[in-house]
């Protein structure tokens, strides 16, 4: 995440004794938790004088609940305060529940589904060296479709999956996509996290295909990652659209993240 998303995150990284420190450069700096083992107020520290040199306080984002305690059991109760943010909180589903669609909460899913099967013949393939390119053509046609160089965000994640195409087999990435008529309709791709848990990181259909974004959530969850627990599926940016559609899935986890400032 860190490489793919560069760019636009503006993301610098340090080694500290034993731990990864992140900062990220927008129009403040802010900081992520340090990653590693050993002394973490020594690293915490650390990140408070490099914020100091800004002239600013610590921020550091996207902690779980796990991390806060950690920083209370340190004993800095009282060095910092805390806010949940949703739009960076995670979604997680059990993964039987995005292969199956069962129940009476899945039924319009399923609906998107086999209406889309009457309409169209289509094929599902894995992404591979043979059609990777063909992907890269798919999401040139998804950003005329949705305008991407008039939208910041979009015109971000396009550089991201750019990154991430050509980097695909060194990152270990695992995709899919769906055709029409011998044309790439859909694309998904994501990595293991350990062998419990998958995240997908990108999901891209054309809408002009009704319930292609559906059909391609469900494939590629049946081929490719029914040996998985739980599937994150990431946050929503705060994007209203985006939060309809993943609450319409029913985590089974809703990941809260926070914000962390330091006084």
């Amino acid at each position: 995440s860190l490489y793919v998303w560069q760019y636009s995150s503006g993301a610098k990284i340090c080694f500290y004794k034993n731990f990864l420190l992140r900062k990220y450069e927008t129009n403040k700096a802010f900081y992520g938790f340090p990653i590693g083992e050993g002394n973490l107020i020594d690293a915490v520290e650390a990140l408070i004088d490099n914020a100091a040199e800004l002239g600013e306080k610590l921020s550091l984002l996207g902690l779980d609940k796990s991390m806060i305690n950690k920083l209370e059991d340190m004993g800095l109760n009282d060095k910092f305060t805390y806010k949940k943010d949703l739009d960076i909180s995670e979604y997680i589903y059990d993964s039987r529940d995005l292969i199956e669609l069962n129940g009476k909460k899945y039924h319009s899913k399923r609906n998107h589904i086999s209406k889309f099967k009457r309409k169209y013949e289509y094929e599902y393939e894995d992404i591979s060296e043979k059609n990777i390119n063909e992907v890269l053509d798919f999401l040139n046609r998804y950003c005329e479709e949705n305008n991407c160089k008039g939208d910041k965000g979009l015109c971000n994640e396009f550089k991201a999956l750019q990154i991430s195409l050509a980097n695909y087999f060194a990152l270990g990435f695992i995709g899919g996509l769906i055709r029409v008529d011998g044309s790439i309709i859909a694309m998904t791709m994501g990595e293991e996290i350990n062998s419990n848990i998958f995240v997908v990181h990108f999901e891209k259909a054309l809408k002009s295909y009704d319930g292609s974004y559906t059909l391609i959530n469900n494939e590629f969850a049946k081929r490719k990652l029914s040996t998985y627990k739980y599937i994150n599926r990431e946050e929503d940016l705060g994007i209203q659209g985006l939060r309809k559609a993943k609450k319409s899935y029913y985590p089974s986890i809703f990941l809260e993240k926070y914000n962390v400032t330091f006084n």
